[in-house]
């Protein structure tokens, strides 16, 4: 297709006239030079192919993917390159991008040549000043000096030629002096792995597939810290440029790529820079089928590697070259369902089931889509279908299934049943154990982090709590489901100001996450701060379910009008009164108990309680470190329920 392309590209250049004139500039199209009143102007080819591009279309809005397509159809563009580019060439012109006079600017659409144009044939109309000799002849030259002249110029080519030799000779042998030295100064830690750009919709799940498959195997290598997925994906389809990308997500590198499918072509044009000095460090085009796609992950994977200097393990050197499974088709269906889990709803949840079943039946023996099972299963809600033995059960079977087909599977598959261990059976010992592992085996896994920060929090083992946290942030810096649970802990920790100041600070960085809403309005509970609770309450069930503004607004005057006429007390109790009438989505027990726990009735709050130990409520982990039960906590009966849960006094 690329070879198509060209022929048109040349085709058009026949057509076109030669000579294009607007303000003081004339382009010559076939010496692809660009003059200023006569005056030859040094500009580079592509900065010369997107002018011309712009004056053999003025008046028309060109897309960014056009620019792409014709003018670095012949290799790898950065997304931020033809930015870099367009500001050049405005420099070059004179123009301002506030007040353009030739180009400007349609954002999310593209640039439009807006100056006059005129064409002309193939005579030039103004005597063109070529650029002066660099090396100028001598005023009065004689035998003596061009003979010193001669030595002096036989010199310097003599010298280059020897360079020029050296160098090739060692390149040819393997070796360069010029690649070692770089070797020995590049020392990068970090990368982040950008979405691969994909203008297909239908292909979507693919290029996020290849994508997140290249995060994941990077992510095996020691001493390499990569961005989770989690954090790269919030740039996708975003128009940032690499190195705001990598201060904000401090990192040494940055993977950026192209990827286009045609049929059962596979192309994707992938580069390494290196933020310090913001240079391409490496770069390549893979073209391959669509049928090859898993190994290709792998392929790039190890090109970055390589490139990147790391010096693998054996294991690791294994690991990159282990073929997960045979089929395209398996490989194809695992990506589909990938893409449907990382949506995160009920819906999809079900969908990326069903992908996942599909990879089985295509390869009973390919570990990976047991481990998505195990995933959805966990967090899909089957409480109508099935009960929760049952549940427990089949998380279990499918992540034991993988560790039967491979028992070096990463810390993935651990981490599921360190949390089924944990919120669903109680096994304390058994999490911890698979916790501790999934953490070794996958370092740059930043759930497993953020769920084992959770599970120490349970155990009121804050420092080693927090400490997980700062981790899982290292690896996934974006992630508002970290940052929020981090302020979360401190309110378990009972550093209640600090939580306040955390999570205000939060809400001013991002105003619409719900959570963080939910979260601050817990603490000034605790805090006594009932008003300041109310507003935060409201914020977080109106973004739950802003249709029904007339009764959210009715909700929350009449928690004012409690809490005005009777304080703490009327507070409470009409907190109770509305969420015991919910007619649907009703709180667990063990929410109710928190409730009444805090409204001072400790008999109804230990039946409540009691309820939630016969389901097996999961929220019954945090009754060790939960600032609601405080109240509790000098009764026998809340130290024999912790007992019985399990946790450790």
């Amino acid at each position: 297709m690329l070879i198509s392309n060209d022929i048109e590209l040349s085709a058009a250049k026949v057509e076109s006239p030669r000579f294009y004139l607007f303000g003081d500039f004339q382009i010559d199209t076939i010496e692809e030079r660009l003059y200023r009143n006569g005056e030859k102007v040094i500009i580079n080819r592509r900065t010369f192919q997107v002018l011309r591009l712009l004056v053999e279309r003025a008046g028309q809005i060109i897309t960014k993917q056009e620019f792409f397509d014709t003018v670095w159809a012949d290799t790898f563009v950065q997304d931020n390159s033809l930015t870099v580019t367009m500001t050049t060439l405005r420099k070059i012109l004179g123009d301002d991008y506030k007040q353009p006079k030739f180009i400007e600017n349609l954002p999310r659409k593209g640039y439009r040549f807006i100056g006059e144009v005129k064409t002309l044939g193939d005579e030039p109309p103004i005597a063109q000043v070529e650029e002066k000799s660099i090396i100028a002849p001598a005023a009065d030259v004689g035998e003596k000096t061009i003979f010193r002249n001669r030595n002096f110029l036989f010199g310097i080519s003599a010298a280059c030629l020897l360079i020029l030799l050296f160098v090739l000779g060692f390149n040819y042998f393997g070796f360069s002096p010029l690649r070692a030295n770089s070797a020995n100064a590049l020392k990068i830690e970090s990368i982040a792995v950008l979405p691969f750009e994909n203008q297909n919709p239908e292909t979507e799940y693919l290029s996020d597939g290849l994508t997140e498959s290249v995060i994941n195997n990077l992510s095996g290598l020691s001493n390499l810290r990569v961005i989770s997925r989690n954090s790269v994906f919030q740039y996708k389809n975003k128009p940032t440029d690499s190195m705001t990308i990598g201060r904000e997500l401090n990192v040494g590198a940055v993977l950026t790529g192209r990827f286009v499918q045609r049929g059962d072509d596979l192309m994707i044009k992938a580069e390494l820079t290196d933020l310090r000095d913001n240079k391409q460090i490496w770069g390549r085009q893979y073209n391959r089928q669509t049928s090859d796609a898993f190994a290709l992950q792998q392929e790039i994977a190890r090109d970055i590697s390589d490139a990147l200097r790391s010096k693998l393990s054996g294991e690791e050197k294994m690991r990159l070259a282990k073929s997960e499974t045979d089929s395209p088709e398996a490989f194809q269906f695992y990506l589909k369902g990938r893409y449907q889990w990382n949506k995160r709803t009920g819906e999809s949840f079900r969908k990326a089931v069903d992908f996942f079943n599909q990879a089985i039946e295509k390869d009973p023996a390919y570990a990976l889509p047991y481990v998505g099972l195990a995933n959805c299963y966990l967090s899909v809600n089957y409480k109508y279908v099935i009960t929760r033995e049952e549940r427990v059960a089949m998380v279990k079977a499918a992540a034991n299934k993988a560790l039967e087909i491979d028992p070096k599977l990463g810390g993935e598959v651990h981490a599921v049943l360190a949390i089924n261990s944990h919120f669903n059976e109680w096994d304390w010992a058994n999490a911890d154990r698979e916790y501790k592992l999934a953490v070794e085996l996958s370092p740059n896994y930043a759930t497993a982090h953020h769920w084992y920060a959770e599970f120490l929090a349970t155990e009121g083992r804050f420092d080693e709590s927090f400490a997980e946290y700062q981790r899982a942030l290292e690896i996934d810096p974006l992630s508002l489901a970290v940052k929020t649970d981090l302020g979360l802990n401190y309110y378990y920790a009972c550093q209640f100001d600090r939580a306040i100041e955390y999570l205000k600070k939060l809400k001013e960085s991002d105003p619409n996450y719900m959570r963080t809403y939910i979260n601050l309005a817990m603490v000034y509970k605790k805090k006594g701060m009932f008003e300041e609770a109310i507003a935060e309450d409201d914020r977080a069930y109106t973004m739950i379910d802003g249709s029904d503004l007339q009764m959210l607004a009715a909700r929350k005057t009449a928690l004012e009008n409690a809490f005005k006429t009777a304080g703490a007390k009327g507070y409470w109790q009409k907190v109770i009164d509305l969420e015991s009438n919910l007619q649907s989505g009703k709180p667990s027990p063990v929410t109710l108990a928190k409730l009444y726990s805090e409204f001072g009735e400790r008999d109804k709050a230990f039946e409540l309680l009691e309820k939630g130990y016969s389901e097996r409520s999961g929220l019954l982990v945090w009754l060790k470190v939960s600032p609601e039960f405080d109240n509790l906590r000098s009764d026998p009966r809340f130290t024999d329920l912790m007992r019985r849960v399990g946790l450790p006094q």
